[in-house]
């Protein structure tokens, strides 16, 4: 795992100096500790930082190709380089590396193109200058593990791994996206490929991006998507379930340091431990962090499952009460980033690299397979609006949602509103309004006429009414699923794993978002998925074959970030004085007056805006750091 970042003049004519490239990387240090690399010729310039998991000695970038004129900077692990290397050997490629999956990644290039990205099993950022064609190639893996950032001011194109890596361009234009602002308050994260700033952009996941000097501008190509139109019989679900994923953890444990996994007690890390431990003839090196509140701490689910393994394993005992800090947050995300879950996600990676420079995790068994309560809720709302005409349900139910009150101290079954304004919707844009931290009829108060006019009447639900559409699925698990996929997993998930990681220098490996895994698994059977109210059982099911069943079924907690104590404590002054802040006001796009009608309401227990105002906080902390209001 590596930082990259680059400068490609278009017209040729720009220079570059190493200093250019030194201000773009030094910011990302945490991402490559180990060493450091600039390749600069004519209007090129490419830099690597690099964090040592394979080949220690040979993989040094960026990498000049041994035949043909192209130099690679990349970031991250392709998991069937020995496969790829003798295809290429068989071709008459030679290596100059023992077992580099870098000098496998340039020489595929040379040999299929553009189209090596679909030749590649793993997690990847990266940029090849072809200097033979006078053109830069930039892509990222199939789901989004890898970030790839890039922007363009004036005749310079550059890219870089974090938002971090553009800010030290000169000219970069800073004025923030009123879309990215809707979409954060509604959402809590800026999904791909928009960022906060107009004018730089995440390359999307399965995309790359090809700028030649001969062309008008830089060609985006997507090489790779899910399909969910196919369902199988899968025969023997839970053999084959465990064979497949058996296969993507065991190529995930190739490393020349100390490797291990993240043991949260959950089904998900549960399973990769299982499968780690069952294929390894050496004890794992588990990490996990526990609370001091026995209503809330699951360490000891973690510590069941590393004893029925044996495994090395490390739980470090933390105080949520003191985990509050900002800034930090503000500086390891860039853009606003409103999942709190980012912040033991920081303390767990912290843990984790006392003794490991690699660990495995369970990112996306929710997304795979079904596991959000979420979208079962979904699922029984669908239903309903499929049995009451459109115009009796939106009338009826649009009038229920705007009428009833909002209970939100009240028992569930009294909490009818959110559910009322989602009868009233379609599918997509009741799919939005579910996931969504700010409700459409709270945004709809907290946008100034200036955001008003510069979103030009762009809602995020019209971001997810595009994917609903263009979803390549027959049934509405599936569509949902798509969406998750396109938003949430990628701009929040891998977004909070990766820079909570890196800025550990901590390289993450997520098996069951193994592109090949994840194909699979689409086409199961969606009632081997959701039974009932339970969620992933296909999942829950192969994992019975490991731990008991008393691990399994279980109500998942996960962590308790003290959120509301904070607002009533540590951070009541700033919910106060949030309507005032400087890079709030300077945006001009929030109605401050309800903003202070908002912290009212809130501290006085009035209603619960616990989530809207955390974002608000975020938000603040994140432009008080880019656009330099920050006081520390």
């Amino acid at each position: 795992m590596c930082g990259i970042a680059g400068l490609f003049s278009v017209s040729g004519k720009q220079e570059f100096l190493p200093v250019n490239l030194n201000s773009m990387m030094d910011p990302m240090q945490h991402r490559g500790p180990d060493g450091t690399g600039q390749f600069i010729d004519r209007g090129i310039a490419l830099g690597h930082l690099r964090l040592s998991i394979v080949d220690l000695e040979g993989g040094v970038q960026p990498m000049h190709a041994s035949r043909g004129a192209a130099i690679l900077t990349f970031n991250g692990e392709i998991y069937n380089a020995a496969e790829l290397r003798e295809t290429l050997e068989a071709e008459g490629y030679t290596f100059q590396t023992s077992h580099s999956d870098t000098e496998v990644l340039l020489n595929a290039y040379l040999y299929w193109g553009d189209d090596c990205v679909t030749h590649f099993r793993g997690m990847f950022s990266f940029a090849i200058w072809d200097a033979m064609r006078q053109q830069l190639f930039i892509a990222r893996d199939r789901l989004g593990i890898k970030p790839l950032y890039y922007t363009q001011v004036g005749d310079v194109f550059a890219f870089a791994s974090e938002l971090k890596g553009l800010l030290a361009i000169p000219d970069l234009c800073r004025e923030i996206n009123p879309e990215a602002i809707e979409d954060f308050l509604t959402l809590g994260y800026i999904p791909d490929p928009k960022t906060i700033f107009l004018n730089s952009y995440k390359l999307p996941p399965g995309h790359s991006l090809t700028y030649s000097r001969r062309a008008k501008g830089p060609v985006i190509r997507k090489y790779w998507d899910l399909n969910f139109m196919v369902e199988q019989d899968p025969g023997d679900l839970q053999k084959e379930l465990v064979d497949r994923l058996r296969e993507a953890v065991d190529i995930r444990m190739i490393s020349d340091v100390p490797l291990g996994a993240f043991l949260s007690g959950g089904v998900d890390s549960s399973l990769v431990v299982s499968l780690m431990a069952t294929s390894s003839d050496q004890a794992i090196n588990t990490c996990s962090i526990g609370i001091d509140d026995v209503e809330m701490d699951e360490s000891g689910y973690a510590d069941k499952v590393a004893k029925i393994f044996n495994t090395k394993h490390s739980m470090r005992l933390a105080d949520p009460a003191r985990w509050l800090d900002l800034k930090l947050l503000a500086r390891v995300y860039d853009e606003p980033f409103a999942d709190n879950s980012a912040i033991p996600m920081l303390k767990v990676s912290a843990a984790a690299r006392e003794n490991v420079t690699v660990s495995l995790s369970g990112d996306g068994g929710d997304e795979v397979f079904f596991g959000y309560r979420r979208q079962y809720l979904h699922m029984q709302e669908h239903k309903l609006r499929k049995l009451i005409p459109e115009n009796i349900r939106r009338n009826l139910f649009g009038f229920l949602g705007r009428y009833y009150p909002k209970f939100d101290y009240l028992p569930r079954f009294l909490r009818a509103k959110s559910t009322f304004e989602a009868l009233a919707m379609t599918d997509a844009e009741a799919y939005c309004h579910t996931v969504s931290k700010t409700p459409s009829r709270v945004m709809n108060i907290l946008r100034s006429d200036k955001l008003e006019r510069d979103l030009g009447g762009y809602r995020t639900r019209d971001l997810f009414k595009g994917l609903y559409a263009e979803a390549p699925a027959d049934t509405e698990m599936a569509r949902i699923k798509y969406i998750d996929f396109k938003t949430y997993l990628a701009g929040g998930v891998l977004t909070k794993v990766d820079r909570a990681s890196m800025h550990h220098s901590l390289e993450v490996r997520v098996p069951i978002l193994d592109h090949k895994f994840v194909e699979w698994a689409a086409t199961v059977p969606e009632t081997e998925q959701l039974q009932g109210t339970n969620g992933k059982a296909c999942l829950k099911k192969a994992l019975e074959e490991f731990v008991d069943k008393d691990i399994i079924y279980r109500e998942k907690k996960g962590f308790n970030v003290p959120v509301g104590d904070w607002m009533n404590n540590e951070l009541l002054t700033k919910l106060q004085s949030l309507s005032k802040s400087p890079a709030l006001k300077e945006t001009g796009y929030l109605n401050t007056d309800s903003i202070d009608k908002m912290v009212k309401e809130h501290t006085s227990g009035m209603q619960n805006h616990e989530g809207t105002l955390w974002a608000l906080i975020m938000l603040d902390e994140s432009l008080s750091y880019l656009l330099g209001k920050d006081a520390a």
